[in-house]
């Protein structure tokens, strides 16, 4: 921490801020959720009368999100939909770079793989 920031509270997070803006009963989607590192605190946030829309078109990522969901018990109020979010109905192809997590329905440069979704 630099002098002119020492003692100032940090620059919230992106989990900070939407949890500052989600209530319980609220209905929210999570577009491009991979495991669920934004979804499980959501889940939480909405309670048991809210609902979290995770979408997750990309399979292997999406499995593993479905058994978050089952292990932290939040399957009463996450519906995972396993589809990419765009601007209209249709197919696209979602290509992987070979970091984990990083794909994208724009082309991607020597990615490692692709699925159409």
């Amino acid at each position: 921490v630099d002098s002119e920031n020492a003692g100032k509270a940090p620059i919230p997070g992106t989990i900070d801020v939407m949890l500052s803006i989600v209530e319980p009963g609220s209905s929210v989607v999570d577009v491009g959720a991979h495991i669920g590192l934004t979804v499980l605190p959501l889940a939480r946030a909405v309670g048991e009368s809210g609902k979290v829309y995770a979408f997750e078109p990309a399979e292997r990522t999406r499995e593993i999100l479905l058994q978050n969901v089952e292990l932290n018990d939040i399957d009463d109020r996450v519906q995972v939909v396993p589809k990419a979010a765009g601007e209209g109905p249709g197919t696209g192809i979602l290509s992987y770079r070979s970091t984990c997590g990083h794909a994208s329905l724009l082309r991607v440069d020597h990615s490692s793989r692709s699925e159409e979704v």
